[in-house]
């Protein structure tokens, strides 16, 4: 058999029987190789069975650990990890969530505390911390200390709503199968216990919401506001004392507000807001509006009430009525408020403040009114009418704050064709006694 081999392939024996021994040696090696992995995937698989973990657990042994043997939760003999990692949700408090409604998810932060101690911290969600445990000398007390360096025992805080988060946990611990470290997980919600404080009633931006006056719709607007002040006729007028005058502002349901260095503004959009303390209308009543309040980190949102005000019961609509109103032409009258006689066309708006009344003649004059920089009782002349030869005003009256209003029709004094005026009858009576004391008695001469 084997010389017709040799004789049809031409082969040399000694080649032959190399080939073939090397081909065993290969088949061995694989065989050997693949015998080997069989054998520690199961023993790997045997280590990890035989250790039951809180949740997923990972093999590893970084050297700062070794360094960290017999300190922290590594000094801790006789208690186990998973009980180590149960105990943080008694002794972790959730003080607050951001909730500001500019926050981003990605910006989310929370504040935590240790139960026993007053130390705080702020973190991003998903922002890990590590933790020391210590033990007190001759009690089985354990505290937990937040800390600046890495420690076995770490928390990742992850927002889950409003007012509660999922806190991640974690522990290295020597394994007492294999020599290595097991990292042990687990996680669990808290809700917020004990609020954060914000700042004390009666200081900073709190106090001007606090003490600000709500008074309900603006009258005036409502009627002469048109087209252009459509988007605030329904709002509420709400007066906000600031650093150096009051403000007011008109405020709907979910309008937003800006604190800045001299008061509270009016925010368009919440994603303008930079960084500063910031409040959302929440509620409208009849009786009272309610604002929320938010910090600069927003975790402990406080909410003010403010209440309706009451029209000032000191205002008398009807003495703001003119005396004396007289037609000078068709389309002017001339009439007396108290003291002083005003000259006034349809649309002209006369005001009383404390220095008397004035008559708003430019567009500054105007817009300082309509954002209260000036106050005062105003008449508005709507219309010089004539009915059945009977000439009359209609004209609008309004209060200081402008939630009363009152419509009036006044009567207008015309003077008949050919008739003199007292001031006229005056006039040509003084004017005929100084006639007959200038002519002379008979006798006399003059030279």
């Amino acid at each position: 058999m084997i010389l017709i081999i040799v004789a049809s392939s031409r082969v040399h024996v000694d080649n032959l029987i190399t080939l073939a021994n090397r081909s065993v040696w290969v088949i061995t090696a694989l065989v050997g190789i693949a015998y080997v992995f069989v054998y520690c995937v199961r023993s790997q698989r045997q280590d990890f069975s035989s250790i039951s973990r809180l949740s997923d657990s990972t093999l590893y042994a970084p050297s700062f650990f070794y360094d960290n043997i017999g300190k922290g939760a590594l000094s801790l003999h006789g208690i186990s990890s998973s009980s180590l990692l149960a105990q943080l949700s008694e002794e972790i408090l959730l003080l607050g969530v951001n909730t500001r409604p500019d926050c981003q998810p990605k910006q989310a932060t929370v504040l935590l505390s240790l139960r026993n101690t007053n130390k705080h911290k702020v973190l991003l969600s998903g922002e890990q911390v590590f933790l020391d445990i210590v033990r007190k000398e001759g009690s089985s007390f354990l505290e937990y200390r937040f800390s600046e360096q890495k420690t076995p025992l770490w928390v990742r805080p992850i927002v889950a709503d409003r007012d509660k988060i999922c806190l991640e946990a974690g522990l290295f611990s020597p394994s007492t199968e294999i020599a290595a470290f097991i990292e042990e997980k687990t996680q669990f919600l808290l809700a917020i216990q004990s609020p954060a404080k914000m700042q004390k009633v009666g200081e900073g931006y709190l106090h001007h919401l606090q003490e600000a006056k709500c008074w309900g719709n603006d009258q005036f607007i409502k009627e002469y506001g048109g087209n252009a002040y459509a988007p605030i006729k329904e709002k509420q007028k709400v007066e906000i004392p600031g650093n150096n005058r009051s403000t007011i502002l008109f405020l709907g349901k979910g309008d937003f507000l800006e604190w800045k260095e001299d008061g509270w503004k009016s925010l368009s959009q919440i994603s303008q807001s930079k960084n500063n303390p910031i409040a959302q209308v929440v509620n409208l009543s009849n009786k009272e509006i309610s604002i929320k309040v938010w910090d600069e980190q927003g975790f402990s949102p406080w909410l003010v009430q403010i209440e309706r005000q009451s029209p000032p019961k000191s205002t008398n609509l009807s003495s703001l009525v003119p005396s004396e109103i007289r037609l000078r032409n068709a389309s002017q009258v001339c009439c007396s408020f108290g003291q002083k006689r005003f000259l006034l066309k349809e649309g002209d708006w006369v005001l009383k403040t404390a220095k008397g009344w004035r008559r708003l003649k430019n567009g500054k004059d105007i817009e300082d009114f309509l954002s209260h920089a000036i106050e005062g009782e105003l008449f508005v002349l709507d219309s010089i009418e004539k009915k059945q030869g009977q000439a009359f005003i209609q004209a609008h009256l309004f209060d200081a704050k402008r939630v009363q209003m009152q419509v009036v029709t006044l009567p207008v004094v015309t003077e008949k064709k050919g008739a003199l005026s007292e001031k006229t009858k005056k006039k040509n009576t003084i004017l005929q006694k100084l006639s007959v004391s200038s002519v002379s008695k008979p006798g006399e001469s003059h030279e």
